[in-house]
């Protein structure tokens, strides 16, 4: 249970298989076939399938919605 740091002046990658996390100073994007995201302030999510949960405002669009 260790820890690792890393710091780069432009762009750090990590890919396994087809996942891939990339982290810039401008922001962060992480491919994958399934994904896990939490944000604190504000997040945005692409994706054929996009199940979302919002503990305040939530703004969807697509070409089909299902409500819950």
């Amino acid at each position: 249970t260790g820890t690792i740091a890393m710091k780069a002046p432009r762009q750090i990658s990590l890919t396994v298989g087809s996942s891939m996390v990339d982290l810039t100073p401008v922001g962060v994007t992480v491919q994958g076939g399934q994904c896990l995201m939490q944000g604190q302030a504000q997040s945005t999510v692409q994706g054929g399938l996009v199940n979302v949960l919002a503990s305040g405002v939530a703004t969807v669009q697509g070409s089909l919605l299902k409500l819950c």
